[in-house]
């Protein structure tokens, strides 16, 4: 095979002593990259309820009964100055019976 490019810029191919008829196509123009966009801002969702708190949020220690006296009025061994306890705790107390 032989490729010619003739003076008048034509191409001819000679493939075993005969010409063959050829077109020149021309190199496809590579699609330009759309142009960058500018980065959309996100809006922080708001939500209608109000934020969850935390479960050990307000939860203190400070002002509980000392553990050996709950553990002395749930076992029913209340005395007369221990009887408050329960009444006055926030806590839940006594067991699943």
């Amino acid at each position: 095979m032989r490729v010619e490019e003739r003076g008048d810029r034509s191409v001819w191919v000679r493939f075993r002593d005969r010409y063959l008829t050829v077109k020149v196509c021309e190199p496809l123009a590579r699609p330009q990259p759309p142009p960058a966009r500018e980065p959309v801002r996100k809006i922080p969702r708001v939500s209608a309820r109000p934020p969850s708190r935390r479960w050990l949020e307000g939860f203190s220690l400070k002002h509980s009964p000392p553990p050996w006296k709950i553990l002395k009025h749930e076992a029913g061994e209340v005395g007369p100055q221990e009887a408050a306890v329960g009444a006055n705790s926030s806590r839940p107390t006594g067991s699943c019976r």
